[in-house]
């Protein structure tokens, strides 16, 4: 189930993603604010940032500032720009961040997608 649910998300930087063209979309960054009275948080890939809405209280309360985070999710436009409505928040602190920024260049210098 999972794996169908992945291929329907296209990998993005968040400065990449046009709210006008994509729907739903999948990128990674940090945490850098946690919002709990609209339940959302900032999500920073070191070149832009996103709006995600969360809208399961459990994961929104397990999120942490400063942690590093995959969202898949759908793009809402607004007049100001666009949020994300998180399907998924996949904690990814594990990871080393060296090479995942390695791998996000390469992935886009060879447009090569992951999900």
């Amino acid at each position: 189930m999972l794996e169908k649910l992945k291929r329907a998300f296209i990998e993005k930087e968040i400065g990449e993603i046009d709210p006008d063209r994509d729907n739903l979309v999948s990128f990674f960054g940090t945490v850098v604010n946690i919002d709990e009275t609209s339940s959302s948080i900032i999500v920073d890939d070191s070149k832009a940032r996103a709006t995600v809405v969360i809208k399961d209280e459990n994961t929104l309360k397990e999120l942490k500032v400063g942690e590093l985070v995959r969202v898949m999710g759908a793009v809402i436009k607004h007049e100001e720009g666009f949020e994300v409505i998180a399907e998924l928040v996949q904690h990814m602190d594990g990871m080393n961040r060296k090479l995942l920024q390695e791998y996000l260049e390469l992935r886009k210098r060879f447009k090569i997608s992951m999900c």
